[in-house]
């Protein structure tokens, strides 16, 4: 029954699709941009149709010719992925440089049917058979088939991901369009699975290697599956969205998502100013689940944080916004995220200084702060607030230096002062300074010492020693992974620091991950084929293979949450260690907890995505490294 459904629901979807804009085509069919989806929709919805075993066997028995309906699916299939592609150049790109890439694309897509049409009628294909890829995986031609049209629909799908993203970006205003185009790049994202799993596969059957999915046809088409409905649903979306409610959907989650992240600077606010908040703050858990009067409650809260700027005025040191500001060009921050910085920098430094009593000469400085007059604008802007409030190296160091300055200066006052407090009161913040700032400190040095790339080299070497028969041979496979699967990826990130493309070399902004995972999974992957092909030992060939897959899940998640990557690869290294070495190593695993607490401390992340990174790494470590040993 799985599989019916995996086979038909698509097909029914996609008919359903080519039914459903076909009344919109024929109101406007000079519209190039739409000929395109509808055309790709029309051979999406005959590939699908053609490849069910009833239709699949009648065909091949109607021209005489053994698996042509495969030849046929597939050609279709690349058809219709380079005319939703057009689509999209016509949705992103002026009408001239749509056309200069529809001309370039058509010329690749010409080239792969070439290739496609005489890879296949150079194999032996004789013989019938549904499942055609595992059948004929070892006849000569049809690996070479099989990947130029895996390489294709990749490159597609990777450019429909991309110009769907990035045209969801900036299409907000229209709900339905952009949670469409959204469904649609998560699509793309799955069906460059897809490619990396027959990837994958043939390359395992050509090397003589285990393959992690038992079933192999089965992950493929639940894939596929996935894939087709979201890509279906989302390009169908803006025609029948509004009548479902998905703009009102879509307010509401910006309403509600506009609350929870002004809760932690709003709920700060309110405890060194009670007197702002109309309702005091509830606690984190019961403030996520109150899910009704999302608006009152964005109104109330972008007010409230307004009121608490100006409470906090005479707390405010002019000289701090002046140092954030310099830092934020210095980390090639600039316009609207700039001044973010700099306002979370500025009210973070006011509730420093007020819980310290300290006053600044001019009271009267007028806050020059961005405003709106409306109250969506103001909750977007307070919310990138919040966001560096909450995470920001800059805001972080801002703090570091005024705790660094009362520790300094906190002696001098004791010996003019003795140890009484400006109001008679004994002055012992300045210890808990030093504290609070020790702690950082070692949660610097763990954040530095259990970064990703230094845990996975001393992963790798341990491996290598332990699996290779020489010390010789242990030092040069331990050479060869280490430099594909962290030396490439962590030179890239500092090439990327010192252009200033990157923040830091723990690239702490979430919207700058994405590009980084993907060239460390590339890294990863060149180096998982030539340790196979080289003929490395197997365990180790299974850890590089593992890290290809938890980095691809990590890419994945971090397009919408930001985990902790620290955390996740801790997290897998232990699980291997315990699987390599035996459960004895199982004393290793605090170090998880402490670069988790580590990563909180300095505050890059949360505790629950410092958690769900550990569980994700863990999880992808224990579960793909026994399948390829």
């Amino acid at each position: 029954m799985p599989r019916e459904l995996l086979a038909y629901v698509p097909v029914l979807l996609a008919w359903a699709a080519v039914a459903f804009k076909l009344s919109a085509l024929l109101r406007s069919p000079g519209e190039p941009g739409l000929r395109s989806f509808w055309l790709g929709l029309l051979a999406l919805a005959l590939s699908l149709t053609t490849l069910l075993p009833p239709v699949y066997l009648g065909i091949d028995r109607l021209l005489g010719i053994s698996n042509l309906s495969r030849l046929l699916a597939h050609c279709l299939m690349a058809i219709a992925a380079w005319s939703i592609q057009m689509f999209l150049f016509h949705l992103n790109y002026p009408d001239a440089r749509a056309r200069h890439g529809r001309r370039r694309e058509f010329v690749l897509l010409g080239l792969t049917l070439a290739l496609l049409i005489g890879l296949f009628a150079l194999a032996d294909v004789q013989e019938e058979s549904l499942d055609f890829t595992s059948h004929y995986a070892d006849v000569p031609f049809i690996a070479e088939y099989r990947l130029t049209l895996i390489v294709y629909l990749g490159l597609v799908l990777a450019n429909v991901a991309r110009l769907s993203w990035r045209y969801a970006g900036i299409s907000a205003t229209h709900p339905s369009l952009h949670l469409g185009l959204r469904l649609v790049a998560i699509g793309g994202a799955v069906g460059l699975g897809y490619s990396a799993h027959w990837a994958f596969y043939l390359t395992a059957r050509r090397l003589d290697l285990g393959y992690p999915f038992y079933d192999e046809r089965l992950a493929s088409d639940a894939l596929l599956a996935v894939c087709l409905v979201l890509v279906l649903i989302g390009s169908t979306m803006p025609a029948w969205g509004a009548r479902v409610g998905i703009p009102a959907l879509h307010a509401w989650a910006v309403r509600y998502l506009a609350c929870r992240r002004l809760y932690p600077l709003w709920r700060d606010l309110y405890r060194a100013n009670p007197a702002i908040a109309l309702i005091p703050p509830s606690g984190p858990v019961r403030d996520a689940l109150t899910l009704r009067g999302t608006g009152f409650r964005l109104y109330r809260r972008v007010v409230e944080i307004r009121d608490a700027q100006l409470v906090l005025r005479p707390h405010v040191d002019p000289t701090m916004a002046v140092h954030a500001a310099a830092l934020c060009r210095e980390s090639g921050i600039v316009g609207d995220e700039a001044e973010a910085v700099v306002e979370a920098a500025r009210l973070a430094s006011a509730l420093w200084a007020k819980e310290r009593e300290r006053v600044f000469s001019d009271p009267d400085h007028p806050l020059k702060v961005p405003g709106w007059g409306d109250v969506q604008r103001e909750a977007a802007f307070l919310g990138r607030v919040a966001h560096h409030y909450a995470s920001s190296p800059i805001v972080r160091a801002v703090l570091t230096g005024l705790e660094q300055e009362q520790v300094d200066v906190a002696p001098v006052v004791r010996e003019a002062h003795g140890t009484i407090g400006p109001k008679g009161e004994i002055n012992s913040r300045s210890v808990g300074s030093a504290g609070g700032t020790a702690q950082r400190r070692l949660a610097r040095l763990l954040t530095e010492l259990l970064a990703p790339a230094p845990t996975a080299a001393m992963l790798l070497v341990a491996v290598s020693w332990h699996s290779a028969t020489t010390a010789s041979e242990a030092l040069r496979w331990a050479l060869l992974s280490a430099l594909f699967a962290a030396a490439v990826p962590f030179l890239y990130i500092l090439r990327g620091v010192r252009r200033r493309r990157l923040t830091d070399i723990h690239v702490y902004r979430r919207e700058q991950r994405p590009r980084v995972l993907l060239v460390g999974i590339g890294s990863v992957v060149v180096g998982f084929a030539l340790l196979a092909v080289l003929g490395a030992p197997r365990d180790l060939v299974a850890l590089v293979g593992a890290m290809a897959v938890g980095l691809a899940t990590s890419a994945l998640v971090t397009l919408f949450w930001k985990i902790s990557v620290h955390t996740a690869v801790n997290a897998g290294a232990v699980a291997i260690l315990v699987l390599v070495f035996g459960e004895g190593l199982l004393v290793v695993t605090p170090l998880v907890a402490l670069v988790g607490w580590a990563r909180v401390q300095v505050g890059d992340h949360s505790p629950a995505q410092v958690v769900v990174g550990a569980a994700l790494g863990a999880a992808v470590a224990a579960g793909v490294f026994p399948l390829l040993r």
